[in-house]
């Protein structure tokens, strides 16, 4: 699994990192510096959180496959929380800007 596209956002003292991934199984994680929460949206719309430290985040940000990090250690060391799922809206949304760092010409 590769990172197809990073964006790192700020509001006031927020700073969250967006992670866009071409995988079978996530589509995006967002990590927020500030509460160390870690959220992994998969490919059929669920959203599940984790609080991790960052030297876990980095860790599984630099990982050679996000997926088997996350398996591997993230699932196993930390409880993961059902935020809810995507609506399929903006399911739909994702995948397409996948699509796009993908295939840049499209």
């Amino acid at each position: 699994m590769a990172i197809l596209k990073t964006e790192k956002k700020q509001s006031g003292e927020i700073i969250i990192e967006n992670l866009f991934h071409d995988s079978t199984s996530m589509l995006k994680t967002s990590y927020n510096f500030t509460t160390n929460q870690l959220y992994v949206t998969f490919v059929r719309g669920s959203v599940f959180g984790y609080t991790i430290p960052l030297n876990i985040y980095e860790a599984f940000k630099s990982a050679d496959s996000q997926g088997v990090y996350l398996n591997a250690v993230i699932k196993k060391e930390y409880t993961a929380s059902k935020i809810g799922d995507v609506p399929k809206e903006l399911l739909t949304e994702i995948v397409n800007k996948l699509t796009t760092f993908k295939n840049p010409e499209v």
